[in-house]
């Protein structure tokens, strides 16, 4: 009925049971499912000032960018860096200041990642500006191909080789100059605090008396 259940047994006869008295099961309860929301941006910014007093005085200046942005297409890396030494001699009018290094460089490469190759495409360009150095100014683009021997959210051990052109500018304008490229890149995420990264590129000229020119970085962060 509506405010009675009877169960009528052979062995205990009628039994009834109060419709007020029955409750249904609580559901369990389920923890919702986390979603972690990875962003596609990493970088760090260091900024440096020291310096010393005596008689002669200096003082340093050191500033760097990095970022690198990874989509399901593309590996996006840029680095750019500042660079000046200032010394001072003498006191009162006699006061001098001079500038004993003054530097600006920056990179930028995008990679694209292919579906059925690990191999993947890549273009770089890059410029150093350096007061204190032949060429003054010196503007490189470079393409080629990269290969991952080791790349994970921990560890990324990382080849490229490709060909680049450089120009070296200071007076007068210059042509560019053929290079081949052979690069390498490794980075080590030690814990949420630290990491380590280490990475250096060749560039053999590729015409009689060129030589090469290589670059290096070795990074405790």
């Amino acid at each position: 009925s509506a405010s009675e259940i009877v169960l009528d047994n052979e062995f205990v006869g009628l039994v009834r049971i109060r419709r007020e008295t029955i409750k249904p099961p609580e559901p369990a309860e389920v923890e919702p499912d986390v979603v972690e929301i990875k962003s596609p941006w990493s970088g760090s910014f260091d900024l440096s000032i020291a310096g010393k007093r005596g008689n002669t005085q200096e003082q340093n200046v050191f500033t760097e960018l990095k970022a690198r942005r990874e989509t399901e297409r593309t590996i996006d890396t840029y680095r750019t860096t500042y660079e000046r030494n200032l010394q001072e001699t003498g006191s009162g009018k006699s006061k001098t200041t001079n500038t004993t290094d003054r530097r600006v460089t920056g990179e930028a490469r995008r990679e694209w990642f292919l579906k059925e190759s690990k191999w993947r495409p890549f273009i770089q360009g890059s410029f150093d500006d350096d007061k204190f150095k032949a060429y003054k100014r010196r503007y490189r683009i470079a393409a080629g191909v990269a290969y991952p021997w080791i790349e994970n959210d921990e560890e990324r051990f990382i080849g490229r080789v490709g060909l680049a052109g450089v120009k070296d500018q200071s007076g007068d304008d210059t042509d560019w100059g053929p290079e081949a490229l052979l690069g390498l890149e490794y980075f080590l995420n030690i814990d949420e605090a630290q990491s380590i990264s280490a990475s250096t590129d060749l560039y053999p000229g590729l015409q009689d008396g060129d030589g090469y020119q290589r670059t290096s970085a070795l990074e405790d962060n």
